[in-house]
């Protein structure tokens, strides 16, 4: 039996599950609707797309805990943590948007290690090289 892909985050899905061992998406599930962007921002990237392609930019990183996610991904089925989660980073998205961001991506399991937390302190990982801070 083949693994499969899921819809859901693009991992794979050993055989015989029926979901997903990463996200929690039901084997064969249509794939999740992207993140939606309010129709104004939409046209403003559109307008500006070449403009920016090849653009240096600064970002902006935008880190959330949630308190005691754990302890209620525990209590609830796989698909109603989904959605809760899905509804969480509507949110976050939405206020991105209003201040005219963009989301580039979610990450929902990430670790950062210490020499990373000293990267979003220092503004860069290029300002700790160039002030000799590194290693």
């Amino acid at each position: 039996m083949l693994e499969t892909i899921c819809s859901g985050c693009g991992e794979q899905v050993p055989p015989g599950s029926k979901f997903c061992n990463q996200c929690g998406t039901p084997v064969g599930a249509p794939p999740q609707a992207p993140l939606t962007v309010p129709d104004d921002l939409a046209w403003k990237i559109d307008a500006d797309r070449e403009s920016m392609e090849g653009e240096r930019k600064q970002i902006t990183v935008l880190f959330a805990d949630v308190r005691g996610s754990m302890e209620l991904a525990e209590k609830l089925d796989p698909e109603s943590w989904r959605e809760l989660m899905n509804r969480f980073f509507q949110v976050l998205a939405d206020a991105v948007h209003h201040a005219d961001g963009t989301v580039d991506e979610i990450e929902t399991t990430h670790t950062l290690s210490p020499e990373q937390i000293g990267w979003f302190r220092a503004g860069s990982a290029l300002s700790v090289l160039r002030s000799g801070q590194s290693g």
